[in-house]
Formats: C-alpha cells, structure tokens, sequence
C-alpha cells in the first residue's frame, strides 16, 4: 500500500503572564509557518503509532515523534512537538556548525516509540528567526546518529522544561533551558507561552484575529503523569450523557486522533484468535455504545452508517468548566489501550488541536483555549 500523506494546517505561538516581573517592551510577532505531515503505510499503522506514544506518555520514557513542521526559507525544517523538550537538527541535513556554535561537553539522546532514537552531540548556538528575535546559547543536540526519523531535519521541543532532565551524558540531572525557555529569559520575547491555532508557530504574543472569543485559561493538571506534560483535567459528554468523568490527561500535538481509556485494546483482544474476546469498557465503550459506531479491525478505528451518522450528536468537552463542542469527529476517536484512573484518561491530539486556538503557558502553568476564526467541518 502507498504511503499516505495529510498536510493539514496547525499553528503556535510563544508569550508569557502578565506581571510586573515577567513582562518585557512589546515587540512584533514573530510566526513561522506550520504544516501536518503523516506518512504511513495504511491507516491501521495511525492508530497503533498514536498508541505507542500514548503507553511511552504514560510510562514517561519520553514524548514520541510530533509531525507538525515547522519551516522557514533557508534554513532547517524541524517537527515541532508539545511532547519533549529538547531541540534537535542535523537529521536530514547537516547541522552547520560557525563561529558561534560552542561544544557544551555532554551527549544528548532521545528515544522515542517504536523504533525511533536520536544520539548527538550537545552544543549551543545563536538561532535567528527573523523580526529581530535572535536566541543566544540555544542548546541542540547535533545528531550523529539516528533511527527511524525521516523527512525533518530534527525537532523544535516546546513542553515542559523538566522533560528534558536525564537526557545529556554524563550531566544526566541537568535541565537544560528550552526554546521557550531562553528568548524568556533574554527578553527577546514578552511572555512564555506557546499557542497554537492552524498554520503557524508565533514567538511574542498571539494573533487575536485568530480566534473569535477570549482565551480562557485553566491550570495544568495535577495528576502524574499527565502533570509531566500539557496536562489538563477534563470530563467528556456525548450529548447530554458524560462518557468521561472528571479526570487527568494532556494536550498533544504528537498524536493524531483523539484517544479516550478502554480496558485492553482491539489488538489484544482479536489479534490473537486463541483468546476470549473481552468487553470493551471505560469512555470508548460508552461513546460505542451511545453512537453505535462499530469496530472495524482493518483500519482500528469505528465506523458509522448513513443514518447513524445523520443522528449524531455533539461530543462535548468540558474543560474546568469551560465547555467545548467538537463535531464532526466521531470517527477519529481512538482506543488509548489503557483503563482511566492511570494519571492519563484522555489525549486530545491534533484532530482536537486543530480545531482550537491553543496557548501553552509555561510560566503561568496554564493552558488557554479559544475557538478558532476557521469553521472547516471536514480536514
């Protein structure tokens, strides 16, 4: 089967809280553009892919590979992701290193789920993305090796700082300052934050004709392990009936569709004929059971008839009472292969994302959300 390829359209943008300590001389927006890139070989592998990064999310052995690309005229092409935090070049093309770069005396590695690894070299450098925003002493890791990443020059990290604590050799407990992190400290942005919206990956502040409301900002999570990451408390209704409670999970780029907890997966259960089938349980099994959708083994996704698909009803995610609708998204959401209760009931991936202006707040720990000024029903 030929491989598939969906560009679609993504945006982030960095910023930080409003207080007499934080705040920096205002400075026009700096964006680069964003687009979705997944390439795999037949639509089963999304959701086995979009399940191994949420057991390693879990198991907190590292966020997986993001496909949102960040690019810009003449330099490298990076997959920017809300899963990790370090930042990465020299994959498809070499890092070119100047006058400026300097060896920061340790090795750097990363590896993420399935086969995918990274092993370089750290060193910092003075990274320039146009409007006069120029970071000095950005770490990156000069790949040396790697497996199984292909079609970026390396990665963007922009979650939490802490991530990247036990990723250099031998400083192994050191955190290393992030992307996000260091134009902060520099002054070179105004705030510390990362929002996303379609299309574009925005330093300074946010495009407020981007979305059509305010921004309504709710704390991070503080349930492990989705407090390691873009992690947020949410409950989940298909119409009026809650098929999530009230629990812990995260925001990730990384991942594709949108996964709710079941008890063991499709895979688990039919993979091997040997073994009694078990029912499913948790949210899929009430939002199956609601909808009617059935489990079509081919794809591992559910599937809908004409007429079921006519009477559907909205799927509703309230966020710290901060109600959200998204529709038209039935037949992407996911079994995560885990039960709820595990610190992570829920990913709301790129097929969430990118229906919501979404800022990261990294120094307010928080995370801001707000309809976007798009109405596309359909990707």
């Amino acid at each position: 089967m030929s491989p598939l390829l969906f560009v679609l359209a993504v945006s982030i943008a960095v910023i930080a809280p409003a207080t007499s300590a934080s705040v920096r001389g205002p400075k026009s927006l700096v964006s680069l553009p964003i687009a979705r890139r997944v390439a795999v070989t037949g639509i089963a592998n999304i959701l086995k892919s979009n399940q191994a990064r949420a057991a390693q999310l879990r198991s907190g052995t590292l966020g997986g590979r993001n496909k949102d690309v960040c690019k810009r005229d003449g330099v490298d092409t990076l997959t920017v992701d809300t899963g990790s935090s370090n930042t990465w070049a020299g994959v498809g093309t070499a890092y070119k290193r100047t006058s400026r770069t300097k060896l920061a005396g340790n090795l750097v590695s990363m590896i993420c789920y399935v086969s995918f690894a990274f092993v370089g070299t750290e060193v910092t450098d003075t990274v320039s993305l146009g409007n006069n925003l120029t970071i000095n002493n950005q770490s990156i890791g000069d790949a040396y090796s790697t497996q199984g990443f292909t079609g970026t020059d390396g990665i963007l990290g922009i979650g939490p700082t802490n991530l990247t604590e036990g990723m250099l050799f031998p400083a192994l407990t050191s955190i290393v300052p992030t992307f996000t992190d260091n134009p902060f400290s520099q002054g070179v942005i105004s705030a510390h934050e990362a929002n996303a919206t379609n299309g574009e990956l925005t330093f300074r502040g946010t495009h407020s004709s981007k979305y059509n409301e305010r921004l309504n900002y709710v704390p991070l999570t503080t349930s492990a392990p989705a407090n390691q990451y873009r992690g947020i408390d949410q409950s989940v209704a298909y119409g009026n009936t809650t098929i999530l409670s009230q629990t812990a999970g995260m925001l990730d780029t990384g991942t594709t569709l949108i996964l709710l907890a079941t008890g063991n997966s499709h895979e688990q259960r039919y993979g091997n004929r040997r073994l009694m089938p078990e029912p499913l349980s948790d949210a899929l099994n009430a939002h199956t059971n609601a909808t009617g959708a059935t489990y079509d083994e081919t794809t591992g996704l559910y599937t809908l008839t004409a007429s079921q698909y006519a009477s559907l009803e909205s799927l509703y995610f309230n966020i710290n009472g901060i109600g959200r609708t998204a529709d038209n998204i039935y037949l992407i959401v996911g079994d995560m292969g885990s039960t709820s209760g595990t610190g992570l009931g829920f990913i709301n991936g790129f097929a969430f994302l990118e229906r919501y202006y979404t800022v990261f707040d990294t120094a307010g720990q928080r995370i801001g959300l707000a309809t976007t000024y798009t109405s596309a029903e359909i990707n």
